[in-house]
């Protein structure tokens, strides 16, 4: 854990990836839409420390084939007080797993994808690119959700001090 950082008492998922405007967005929204009501959080930001930033347009229209809203997204980048404070740190690839680590979250971080693949950025490529992203997203949170759900059945940590 980051030095003068608590994590929450109810479990922080974030979602990680370059510059927060396509996969971790996607990722942010469709988590927070299978877990409403679980009492787990989710957040999400980007390596390249890019902020105020809107989703891409093929991300909105994407996630809008799938009645997720995300155009009051805006991106953030990736702190150590976001690492810190997540219960949980997804990245989509290898370096995103670097840079949470950098930010001294490595511990509680891992690919989102739980066979270990990565998915890959659709940032520049045509609106296909980002079906296929949302589709590996998609699938690798819906492997995860119950893991996540038993998070919030847990215990919240006593405070120490």
């Amino acid at each position: 854990m980051v030095s003068g950082v608590s994590r929450p008492p109810t479990p922080l998922l974030l979602f990680v990836c370059s510059g927060n405007i396509c996969r971790s967005a996607y990722a942010e929204a469709y988590a927070r839409q299978l877990l409403a009501g679980s009492g787990i959080q989710v957040a999400s930001a980007g390596t390249y420390g890019i902020a105020g930033q809107p989703p891409t347009g093929d991300l909105r229209a994407v996630a809008a084939e799938d009645g997720l809203d995300v155009r009051r997204h805006r991106s953030q980048g990736l702190t150590p007080g976001l690492a810190g404070t997540a219960t949980l740190a997804y990245g989509m690839t290898e370096t995103h797993l670097d840079g949470i680590a950098a930010a001294g979250g490595a511990e509680r971080a891992a690919l989102l994808d739980p066979s270990g693949g990565e998915i890959a950025d659709p940032y520049g490529h045509p609106l296909q690119a980002y079906r296929t992203m949302r589709d590996q997203i998609r699938e690798a949170i819906e492997a995860r959700l119950d893991d996540w759900l038993a998070l919030a059945q847990e215990p919240s940590p006593e405070p120490s001090g």
